[in-house]
């Protein structure tokens, strides 16, 4: 695998039974993890591959070329805003490790304006409770709408 990033389930400990974990692939194959939690947590390159090997794509992980706009669109669209807005900034911060990435796939639509905007230049907002115990963002709002509207709504809460 190379130049992929791999969204998966990961966690696995009191009070989780899994969370979104995420690790990437560089172009030259070499795996670099960005987050990992729990029992299921795959720090290394050994435990992503196995990892792999015994669960199913497209339920139990989702691997997202960096040079597919097609599939980076899918991630940012179907994944929680705070998530995609920390691999973005991820990636933003990287130097030394190789990627080609389709930056402008990192888009999503303001909430408020409707503008679309890099994510990394986005607020996630509007908190919604996801089942259970947990509670977050479902939707973007940029930084004009942000300084307009946030003391008249209660969106940033």
């Amino acid at each position: 695998m190379k130049n992929s990033l791999i969204q998966y389930k990961g966690g696995g400990y009191e009070g989780c039974y899994w969370e979104w974990n995420y690790g990437v692939f560089d172009v030259n194959g070499s795996y670099h993890d960005i987050y990992s939690s729990g029992k299921s947590g795959c720090p290394t390159k050994r435990k992503i591959q196995r990892y792999i090997r015994e669960r199913e794509e497209g339920k139990d992980y989702y691997l997202y070329p960096l040079s597919s706009r097609k599939k980076l669109t899918e991630f940012a669209d179907s994944s929680n805003p705070d998530h995609v807005k920390e691999i973005a900034k991820w990636f933003i911060v990287q130097k030394k490790i190789k990627l080609k990435i389709r930056w402008d796939a990192f888009q999503a639509p303001c909430v408020f304006c409707g503008e679309s905007h890099h994510v990394s230049d986005l607020t996630p907002c509007s908190r919604k409770s996801q089942g259970g115990d947990v509670v977050g963002n479902t939707e973007f709002i940029c930084n004009l709408c942000k300084t307009v509207n946030s003391s008249t709504t209660g969106i940033l809460q």
